[in-house]
C-alpha cells in the first residue's frame, strides 16, 4: 500500500477553500500583529532571536541567523521585513496543513485552532520549525512504510538541520522518532540488531544536539553577533539602542538560565513563594497537561455516540504519541523554557501530523508503558458517554489553565486568549 495523501473531487475543493480561509485569517492577524510593533522588533525576541549567527563562532540556533545575514548582505533588504514574511507564510502553511489533515481524517480541529489564537503575539520561529517537523515526519513515515536510503538520509539530514536551527525541537522530535523507529525495527530484526540500527540512525542528530548544548553562547559571542548586524539595522533600530533580548540571552550562564526558568514557572527561588515554590502553579500545570491529553485523544471521537474501531485506534495512537512527546518535553517544562503555551503548540501540532501520517500508512503501534493510560482514558468514554458530548469538550477546552509565558495559573484559562 502506498502512502496516499491526495485529495479528490469535492473533498479537494472543500479542504482547499478551508485552507485558503485559514491562511487568509492567519496572514491578516499575524501581519497586523507585526506591523503594530515594528519600533521594538529588534529588541524583542520576535526578531532578535532570528539574529543569532556564527559570526562569533559556532553557537546554538545560529544556522538560520547566518543564512539571514548572508541574505541581508546580498540584498540589503530590511531584516525585520524578511522575518515578518517568513512568519506570515510559515504560519499560514503550518496551520492550514494541520487543519486540512484533521478534517480529512474526520477530526474536528478545535484544539489546534484554539491554541493558535493563544499563540498570536507570543510566537517566534515556531511555525517555520513546525513545517520542518512536518517534513521530518513525512520522511520518517515514508521510510518506515517503503524503506529506501533516500528517505532515511533525508530524515536524518533534515532532523539534524532542525536541531542546529532550533535545538528545543530535539525534545519533540528525537524521543518520539526513536520510539517509532524502535517499534518498527524490532518487528523486522532482533533486539540487539534493532538497537544497533537505532544508534546508527540517530548518531548524527544526537551529535548535533551535543554540539549545540556545548556551544550555548557567551558574552563575547553575543557581542560579536550583535556587532555583525549593526551596519544593517542601525537605520531601523539605531546603533545606540540596547542589544536584542534573543542575542543578549546568550550571555546568561546555563545555571542562571535554569534558575530563571524555575522561578518563572513555579516560583522556585522567589522571595514571595510561601513554600519555596507556588503549589498552585504546579497543580495548574498538571491539570493543563491532563486536560490536553483528553482534548487530543478525543479529537477522533468527540460528538460520536458510538465510535468506530478505526476512530478508537486513532484516539489511542493520539494519546500514546502525546504522552511520549510530553515525557520528551519535560526539560522544556522545567529548566529550559518558561513559555508553556509555545511548548504545547509544538506538542499538539506535531502529534496531530505524526498520527495522521502513521494512520494513513496503516502503521498502528502501541507504545509500551504508555498505551495503558490511553486505553483507560478511552474506556472512560464508554462508562461515561458524556465525555464525548460536544459541550463538555468545548467547556474543557475553554476552561483549561493555559498561559504562553511565565508558567500556568488557574486565573488564566484558555478562554482569556479569545478576549
Amino acid at each position: 500500500m502506498k502512502l496516499d495523501l491526495r485529495l479528490r473531487g469535492n473533498e479537494a475543493r472543500t479542504y482547499t477553500l478551508c485552507a485558503m480561509a485559514i491562511a487568509l485569517v492567519t496572514c491578516v492577524t499575524l501581519s497586523a500583529n507585526w506591523w503594530n510593533g515594528l519600533s521594538d522588533m529588534y529588541y524583542d525576541y520576535f526578531v532578535s532571536e532570528w539574529m543569532i549567527n556564527y559570526e562569533g563562532g559556532f553557537v546554538r540556533r545560529g544556522l538560520t541567523g547566518q543564512l539571514l545575514l548572508w541574505l541581508t548582505q546580498l540584498t540589503h533588504w530590511p531584516l525585520h521585513l524578511t522575518v515578518v514574511w517568513i512568519d506570515i507564510f510559515s504560519a499560514a502553511a503550518a496551520v492550514s496543513t494541520v487543519v486540512v489533515l484533521c478534517l480529512r481524517r474526520g477530526w474536528y480541529p478545535l484544539l489546534p485552532l484554539a491554541i493558535l489564537v493563544g499563540a498570536l503575539g507570543h510566537y517566534r520561529r515556531d511555525f517555520l520549525v513546525l513545517l520542518m517537523v512536518f517534513g521530518v515526519w513525512w520522511l520518517l513515515v515514508r521510510w518506515l512504510k517503503h524503506g529506501g536510503g533516500a528517505c532515511l538520509a533525508g530524515f536524518v539530514g533534515l532532523l539534524s538541520l532542525l536541531i542546529l536551527s532550533y535545538e528545543p525541537a530535539f525534545f519533540f522530535t528525537v524521543p518520539i522518532s526513536m520510539v517509532v523507529c524502535a517499534w518498527r525495527l524490532r518487528a523486522r530484526h532482533g533486539r540487539l540488531a534493532a538497537m544497533c540500527r537505532l544508534a546508527a540512525i540517530f548518531a548524527v542528530p544526537l551529535l548535533a544536539m551535543a554540539l549545540v548544548c556545548h556551544f550555548n553562547g557567551s558574552v563575547a559571542t553575543a557581542d560579536a553577533i550583535w556587532n555583525s548586524w549593526l551596519p544593517y539595522i542601525s537605520d531601523y533600530y539605531g546603533a545606540d539602542k540596547p542589544m536584542g533580548c534573543g542575542v543578549d540571552f546568550l550571555r546568561l550562564p546555563t545555571t542562571d538560565a535554569f534558575a530563571l526558568h524555575l522561578r518563572m514557572n513555579y516560583g522556585i527561588g522567589s522571595e514571595g513563594a510561601p513554600l519555596g515554590f507556588h503549589p498552585n502553579m504546579i497543580l495548574a500545570e498538571v491539570l493543563m497537561l491532563g486536560a490536553m491529553l483528553y482534548l487530543t485523544a478525543m479529537m477522533p471521537i468527540v460528538g460520536i455516540k458510538s465510535a468506530s474501531e478505526r476512530a478508537r485506534r486513532e484516539g489511542l495512537l493520539l494519546g500514546d504519541v502525546y504522552v511520549v512527546q510530553l515525557l520528551g518535553l519535560l526539560p522544556m517544562l522545567t529548566v529550559l523554557s518558561c513559555d508553556f503555551g509555545r511548548t504545547m503548540l509544538c506538542l499538539i501540532y506535531s502529534t496531530t501530523v505524526l498520527v495522521h501520517l502513521l494512520s494513513s500508512a496503516e502503521l498502528w503501534m502501541e507504545v509500551p508503558l504508555v498505551h495503558g493510560l490511553s486505553v483507560r482514558l478511552l474506556s472512560l468514554t464508554d462508562r461515561w458517554p458524556w465525555l464525548r458530548w460536544w459541550w463538555v469538550y468545548v467547556l474543557v477546552l475553554l476552561c483549561v489553565p493555559f498561559n504562553f509565558v511565565n508558567g500556568v495559573s488557574f486565573s488564566t484559562p484558555l478562554i482569556r486568549s479569545f478576549l
